[in-house]
C-alpha cells in the first residue's frame, strides 16, 4: 500500500523532530501507536464477530443431522481389552520379588 524506502522515513523523521520537538516525539509516538493498537483490536473484533456470524448462518442452512447407532457391543470391547492384556504381558510381582532376593544374596 505504502512503498517508504529507508531514506524516506529517514526524512519524515527529520521533520517531525523540527515541527514538533525532541522532547514531545516520544509522547507522540506512544498516542500513535496506542491509535494504531486500537485500529488492530477493532479489526480482530469485528474480524472474530463476522466468523461467529457466519458460523450461525451455516449451522442455521446445513442443521447437522443425529449421529448413527454404533454397530458394535461393548462386551466386543471388554474381549478385545482382554486380548490385548494377554498379548502384552504385565509385569509379575512374583519375579520381581525373585529379582530382589537374587541381588540382596
Amino acid at each position: 500500500m505504502f512503498d517508504f524506502g529507508w531514506a524516506e522515513i529517514l526524512i519524515i523523521g527529520a521533520i517531525a523532530l523540527f515541527v514538533i520537538g525532541p522532547k514531545d516525539i516520544p509522547a507522540i509516538a506512544y498516542q500513535v501507536g496506542k491509535f494504531f493498537r486500537r485500529i488492530k483490536y477493532m479489526q480482530y473484533a469485528l474480524t472474530g464477530q463476522f466468523d461467529d456470524f457466519m458460523a450461525k448462518a451455516e449451522i442455521k442452512e446445513n442443521p447437522k443431522e443425529p449421529k448413527e447407532e454404533l454397530d458394535h457391543d461393548p462386551m466386543d470391547e471388554a474381549e478385545a481389552d482382554a486380548d490385548l492384556l494377554e498379548m502384552m504381558p504385565l509385569p509379575n510381582k512374583e519375579t520381581e520379588e525373585s529379582k530382589e532376593k537374587k541381588d540382596d544374596s
